[in-house]
């Protein structure tokens, strides 16, 4: 069985090709909201012919109507909380795709750990607890580049690129809003796991999404960088539909 995962974020698609199992690597396309239609049809068409199923995490419904209205010949799955899952979600129905697939990807990958935590730094930072298989929760926040977006649509600050060269004493203003957004982030997320290492015995924390490659490194208490998380998790979610069925 070959199935197509698709994950789109609210600015990125990425794909991966999984045949019986095993994903190829994976595409990363930037794409406009306004042009989603004629880029999904791109993506699908690159895949013509290779996939029998369609696995798709998606951060806005409105996506799946576009998607559905393709009229595919292939089953669509669309994530949600109501999805058949190898793992429970003690959690509203409004839990995203993207926090339900890091998750699953997690306890699959290292189900040899009782409590975990997964932050997703992505257009939002999240914070997603499993214990003892069941996802319990978190938090969400403001990510990297949604933060420097707000601070510099408020002021009249020079536009920069985000990289992890961040020092205390800065020589020019880029430099000092890159080092001032940096820290924000990593000095949060570190008081963050210091605080949920306090309720959870043994929790071991795996960082994942856009933002892990530019600060993962610099963060204290991190226990593994996943980047494509999200995507393995689909993968085993098509895996254990495929042993359901």
């Amino acid at each position: 069985m070959n199935n197509l995962l698709i994950d789109i974020g609210n600015s990125r698609m990425k794909c991966s090709l999984s045949v019986n199992g095993k994903m190829s690597r994976f595409h990363s396309i930037l794409y406009d909201k306004r042009k989603f239609r004629k880029q999904f049809q791109s993506v699908l068409f690159h895949y013509k012919d290779k996939f029998n199923e369609l696995f798709v995490s998606s951060l806005d419904r409105k996506y799946n109507s576009v998607i559905e209205s393709l009229s595919l010949k292939c089953k669509i799955n669309f994530i949600s909380s109501e999805s058949s899952l190898p793992l429970k979600i003690d959690y509203a129905k409004t839990l995203g795709s993207d926090r339900i697939c890091s998750a699953v990807g997690a306890l699959k990958k290292f189900s040899k750990h009782i409590n975990i935590l997964v932050i997703d730094l992505g257009t939002a930072t999240t914070f997603n607890i499993i214990s003892n298989g069941i996802y319990k929760g978190g938090m969400i926040s403001a990510g990297l580049n949604t933060a420097s977006v707000a601070l510099l649509n408020k002021t009249t600050l020079p536009k920069v690129v985000l990289n992890s060269k961040i020092g205390l004493v800065n020589k020019s203003t880029k430099s000092a809003i890159i080092s001032g957004l940096v820290l924000q982030q990593v000095l949060f997320i570190e008081k963050a796991i210091e605080m949920y290492k306090k309720l959870f015995k043994n929790l071991f924390v795996i960082i994942t999404g856009g933002g892990a490659g530019i600060i993962g490194k610099k963060i204290n208490g991190i226990d593994k960088i996943e980047l494509q998380l999200v995507l393995e998790g689909l993968n085993y979610i098509a895996l254990h539909n495929k042993k359901n069925q």
